[in-house]
């Protein structure tokens, strides 16, 4: 996958990204700390 510059900085970044609004809010009760750490690894 090609790597996309965000903005003017120089910083390229994946084009794809992972959403994590609903590790803390927006669907229910957040998981911990620690847990959304291990999902975001995971990811």
């Amino acid at each position: 996958m090609q790597p996309r510059e965000l903005g003017k900085s120089g910083l390229k970044v994946s084009a794809l990204g992972y959403g994590c609004m609903g590790l803390r809010y927006g669907y229910g009760p957040g998981v911990s700390n620690d847990d959304g750490i291990r999902i975001i690894r995971a990811a």
